[in-house]
């Protein structure tokens, strides 16, 4: 699902808006969240997840290829978390999906 997909999902939703507006209001969302995110902070949502900032240190690894030694650098990366509720729905929707196959 793309972004401007959900837009129009939350135009449906709410006819008293103008497609502008819930596009507006999806970017509004998104950017609080990256604002959120840069900062370091981490984001909950109830019955969704939760997005975090990790960081990861250096360590030396090696080129699969050669088989040299390379220092990999510290990095941060974006971890997220599904909530209990979410990965509950996901995995009846999958337990429905193999009963409905067989």
């Amino acid at each position: 699902m793309t972004r401007k997909q959900i837009a129009k999902l939350i135009y449906n939703r709410h006819g008293g808006l103008l497609k502008r507006e819930a596009d507006e209001i999806l970017e509004l969302i998104l950017s609080i969240i990256k604002r959120e995110i840069i900062k370091g902070k981490r984001i909950k949502l109830s019955n969704f997840g939760t997005f975090q900032v990790r960081y990861r240190g250096g360590r030396w690894g090696r080129n699969p290829r050669t088989g040299a030694s390379v220092f990999i650098p510290p990095r941060q990366w974006l971890s997220f978390h599904p909530a209990k509720f979410l990965m509950k729905l996901v995995n009846s929707s999958l337990k429905d999906t193999f009963k409905h196959k067989s």
